[in-house]
């Protein structure tokens, strides 16, 4: 019989592809405990299983017991044995590189200023709150903005992000968007609060108190980017009759016709970096990920007009695996099918989850490593992976 004092790892996953809970036990009381969600994210036109790690806790009373570790450690096995290829999460500084986990990128913010300029609606535009008939055309509307982007979740129909507009997630407060409807009639562009997101209202809203926090923006071109910009001013003017707002706060990649738009703003425009924490990202298997990546590496071969042909072994502390480049494919074969003339890469999984991410300029990250890279080699490798703008935008993040 077990004491109750005996630590217990329970591992529940959800039978519907929710999220799994781990758990460590003592007797009936749980003690620490975090939860695996499982995503399926964009790298340009690959599509990647991820699993993120959230919801990461301890009781107060039996911390510094090690529970948390194990708990990680756990999930981490869980992970690997399953069918995702990345790991990530948003963490705190100093804790999780022991777990294999490396920054993969910054946090990108907008903060618009001056509110009372570039604040009326182009010509023929509207702005009104969203219905429940709008959905369809906002879901295209994301799929379309996000089709080639970086770390972008692929979004379900139904449920998960979603279900917080339409009512289903039971949230205690109705969440406010409001669609932007150009002079064809059609839905063109969003702005979605979506504060009951933690990241909008415990994170952006405490750091940014005198400002209006939107979780969401988008826009199908200039001028609905124009459009969804004046719509926010408006917005925070609106709020302002209650509080004081000097600033919108919104959060997006440095690309896209919402960013240009901002650059004829008065705006300040943030990359957040931090050494360690925040997003971060860990390998769970080297040939799911390369498998997963190829359609996009093929893509960038393409690009970049490249005629290598051959093979590219990748070494990690988890695994091995090797890339088949041919004149219109690219595929992944087991280690035991190297040629003897490929070129290698000795690198962590954390650094190739990093060029997988397109995080850190990728001759700068090569140059870092303790065996460096061939001349030949590096050339391939910054043609596959060059520098991206990893973001998954807010309403995602878990």
């Amino acid at each position: 019989m077990k004491s109750a004092e005996t630590p217990e790892i329970v591992v529940q996953s959800d039978p519907d592809g929710g999220a799994t809970r781990v758990r460590l036990m003592l007797g009936e009381k749980c003690v620490s405990w975090l939860s695996i969600v499982p995503f399926t994210l964009q790298i340009g036109a690959a599509t990647v299983r991820m699993d993120g790690i959230g919801g990461v806790g301890t009781d107060s009373h039996y911390r510094n017991r090690g529970y948390s570790r194990r708990v990680l450690e756990a999930a981490i096995t869980h992970m690997r044995n399953g069918d995702g290829a990345l790991s990530m999460l948003y963490g705190i500084p100093d804790f999780y590189p022991k777990f294999g986990y490396g920054t993969a990128g910054p946090d990108y913010l907008v903060l618009l200023n001056d509110l009372e300029r570039e604040n009326v609606l182009p010509h023929g535009w509207t702005v009104r709150d969203f219905v429940p008939a709008d959905l369809p055309a906002m879901q295209a509307l994301y799929s379309q903005c996000t089709a080639r982007a970086v770390g972008a979740a692929l979004r379900p129909a139904e449920g998960g992000v979603w279900a917080h507009l339409t009512g289903e997630a039971g949230d205690e407060q109705a969440d406010v968007c409001r669609v932007l409807i150009g002079p064809d009639g059609r839905l063109h562009g969003y702005v979605w609060r979506a504060r009951w997101c933690w990241y909008v209202k415990h994170k952006l809203e405490t750091d940014y108190g005198s400002a209006l926090v939107l979780g969401e923006v988008m826009a199908d071109g200039p001028l609905a980017a124009d459009a969804v910009l004046a719509a926010c001013k408006q917005w925070a003017q609106e709020e302002g009759t209650e509080r004081k707002v000097k600033q919108v706060v919104l959060s997006f990649p440095p690309e896209g016709p919402l960013y240009a738009a901002v650059m004829r703003q008065y705006a300040h425009c943030l990359q957040k970096y931090s050494a360690c924490g925040n997003s971060m990202a860990s390998v769970l298997d080297v040939t799911r990920l390369l498998h997963a990546l190829a359609p996009e590496l093929q893509a960038r071969l393409q690009t970049a007009n490249s005629h290598f042909v051959g093979s590219l072994v990748f070494q990690t502390d988890i695994g091995n695996a090797i890339l088949q480049i041919r004149p219109d494919t690219v595929t992944v074969v087991s280690e035991t099918d190297g040629a003897a003339d490929a070129l290698r890469i000795t690198l962590p999984q954390t650094e190739l989850a990093r060029l997988a991410l397109g995080a850190f300029p990728p001759d700068d990250l090569l140059a870092r490593l303790p065996d460096l890279p061939s001349a030949k080699t590096a050339n391939l490798l910054t043609t596959l992976f060059p520098l991206r703008l990893p973001h998954m935008h807010l309403p995602d993040r878990y």
